[in-house]
């Protein structure tokens, strides 16, 4: 591979979004809410109104969609680390994501 492939591939986004489908294009995935936090907290991003200014907003169902598929990106800790989104593979009871993968889920196994 040349260098100037390398630099092309290294100024590649790690996540399309493509606001009019309401879809992400990564390469092995993101976690659609925060595993820290219970499923039915008001932190999660897609339970609350999403913090963007009102002259944006006004009124505007699109653009409240759009913030809040951004807020997963953003606000999902998880999501925001390169290595997770090219390589996810488990979540562990810890809420850390396994480099290994696994055929079956054993909750004894100290790798996971």
């Amino acid at each position: 591979m040349s260098k100037s492939d390398y630099e092309y591939l290294l100024s590649l986004p790690l996540v399309l979004h493509l606001p009019s489908e309401h879809t992400f294009l990564v390469h092995a995935g993101l976690l659609p809410y925060d595993p820290t936090l219970s499923i039915t907290s008001k932190q999660q991003p897609l339970s609350h109104w999403p913090r963007i200014p009102s002259q944006i907003l006004k009124g505007s169902i699109p653009a409240l969609r759009n913030a809040q598929e951004l807020a997963i990106l953003e606000d999902i800790k998880q999501n925001t680390n390169p290595w997770v989104v090219l390589n996810m593979r488990n979540l562990r009871k810890d809420n850390t994501v396994s480099r290994l993968v696994s055929k079956s889920f054993d909750s004894s196994d100290p790798a996971r």
